[in-house]
């Protein structure tokens, strides 16, 4: 969403709400999807897992997941089929957080390593800014992204090797360009935030339509090129 600022005028009431409201181009909000106490039981495949009454796809880049009072900050891992938060190496995994969110289509399943009962949410935070301030991000970025000595991924020719190369191996910044999004019209310029081997995707930080918004692209494989994803 685009960033509002209140407009203070003469007169005008001092609220908490307006207090605690950025005026100066930007705004940090979030938005909870679920808060659940469930129980996890032994599901047969070594793991103790339940399925959410929360049942919505969640494709977020970033998820703020409270486990039993504490809350973790996870990225989202897209395995080319389902998204994961939390622990997750070819399946869940308990070694770095105490839970994996496995979310589906029309599913949300929580995995623990032993059966238990649990209190889950999961909140997205979300960057409001002014179009004055994604400008000013923009043009900021551009110039110190877009050098000769950096790499463009173009979405849909670039394979994932190249830009592994590239980006990790030679250490460049990236970019990304030549992508057609929302009614065929060229989207922003993308600086690219990271790129991971294990899922094949890289995550770019885009203007669009006045929001700063994290996009993720995927290849299918080491030797095929980046698509759009979200």
């Amino acid at each position: 969403m685009v960033y509002e600022p209140i407009g203070w005028k003469t007169g005008d009431i001092i609220s908490a709400e307006k207090l605690n409201k950025m005026d100066n181009g930007w705004s940090v909000s979030s938005t909870q999807l679920f808060s659940e106490t469930v129980t996890t039981a032994d599901d047969g495949n070594g793991y103790s897992s339940v399925d959410l009454t929360y049942s919505q796809q969640i494709t977020a880049s970033t998820v703020i997941v409270t486990f039993d009072g504490t809350d973790y900050t996870c990225q989202a891992i897209y395995d080319g089929y389902v998204y994961w938060y939390g622990g997750v190496d070819d399946g869940p995994d308990f070694s770095e957080y105490p839970f994996a969110l496995e979310c589906g289509q029309s599913y949300v399943t929580l995995y623990t390593q032993v059966s238990g009962t649990h209190t889950v949410s999961a909140a997205i935070a979300a960057m409001e800014v002014s179009a004055n301030f994604a400008s000013a991000v923009s043009e900021v970025a551009q110039p110190l992204v877009a050098t000769s000595a950096s790499f463009p991924v173009v979405i849909g020719t670039t394979l994932f090797s190249e830009a592994f190369t590239a980006l990790r191996n030679q250490g460049r910044l990236g970019y990304v360009v030549a992508t057609t999004l929302y009614y065929d019209k060229p989207s922003s310029f993308e600086p690219i935030l990271s790129i991971t081997q294990s899922t094949l995707a890289i995550k770019t930080l885009g203007i669009i339509n006045g929001e700063l918004t994290i996009r993720t692209y995927t290849a299918s494989s080491d030797s095929s090129p980046f698509v759009l994803n979200s």
